[in-house]
């Protein structure tokens, strides 16, 4: 559900302190406990937000354990979205949700794979480097 928070009216003191916002726009998808699941700040362009917006619910899929519809989405940002700001990380969890949903190394050393070719400076690729 959607709601969207003046930051600076008084009224709404308490909800900015709790989430921390420093500045706008702060976008937050929470889970059903209220609890972060993705964060961003920052005005995106449709596109952009559509790719971090689908990012973001993937991480929440990711964090109520349910990998395969999060790689699913990861996958479908990493190749739907290849230049936006968030491909390089999707295309790493996707590995990651694959060997949680299934429990084998291929499902992550394909994804990473992926990674390493499409996303050779990526930090993400950085981070899987201990693996080679």
């Amino acid at each position: 559900m959607p709601v969207q928070v003046t930051a600076n009216e008084p009224d709404n003191e308490a909800i900015v302190a709790r989430f921390l916002a420093v500045w706008t726009p702060h976008l937050l998808l929470l889970d059903d406990e209220a609890r972060v699941a993705h964060e961003w700040v920052g005005y995106l362009p449709p596109t952009l937000y559509l790719a971090e917006l689908q990012y973001a619910c993937a991480m929440l899929r990711v964090r109520q354990r349910r990998f395969d519809e999060a790689a699913e989405i990861f996958e479908r940002v990493r190749d739907d979205h290849p230049r936006s700001q968030v491909a390089d990380a999707a295309a790493y969890w996707a590995a990651v949700a694959r060997y949680q949903e299934s429990g084998q190394a291929d499902g992550l050393q394909k994804g990473w794979d992926i990674l390493r070719s499409r996303y050779p400076t990526s930090i993400w690729r950085t981070k899987v480097t201990m693996y080679e």
